[in-house]
């Protein structure tokens, strides 16, 4: 069904906001951080190690949506920097699993408590309706998106061209 003018821009605005939110807390949470030089794909895909508390390569790559080979060269990169660590399987030597070494973890820890106290402030200028109305939307959205990735569905369609 395609969208009319307003679901348009409520659409346009939930991006933008989206994005603004992203920039606003990785600006601020990586200001004057203790880990090596990275880039926004590679905390992301530290953030799906330390959110599964290790995960293989394989579904590392199907996670982040990119071919195992380009998965390989960001975790080879973050292992060369002591940020992530790779070990064979020892039951199935084959498979190979990711880790954040106990090193960054605590880094990672207080970059993570910097972003929920960011998060925290804007709950506050919003007041406990709008932040509790955001985080059910929140909720909603990961409960969707975490049920399309686990299927491996992914839905895209403009219904109507960019303006």
């Amino acid at each position: 069904m395609p969208m009319n003018d307003t679901q348009w821009e409520q659409a346009r605005a939930v991006a933008k906001a989206t994005v603004m939110v992203y920039n606003y807390l990785m600006a601020r949470v990586l200001k004057n951080r203790q880990l090596p030089a990275i880039t926004l794909r590679q905390i992301n895909l530290i953030a799906v190690v330390r959110d599964r508390s290790g995960v293989t390569m394989k579904e590392l790559a199907r996670v982040l949506g990119v071919t195992a080979s380009s998965a390989s060269i960001m975790v080879d990169r973050l292992v060369e920097s002591g940020v992530l660590t790779r070990e064979q399987n020892p039951v199935d030597r084959r498979e190979v699993n990711v880790k954040v070494s106990g090193q960054f973890e605590k880094e990672i820890g207080a970059a993570e408590g910097r972003a929920l106290g960011l998060v925290e402030d804007l709950f506050a200028k919003l007041g406990p309706e709008h932040a509790d109305m955001w985080s059910t939307v929140s909720q909603r959205v990961n409960e969707i998106l975490e049920e399309e990735r686990s299927h491996g569905t992914r839905k895209t369609r403009l219904s109507k061209a960019p303006r």
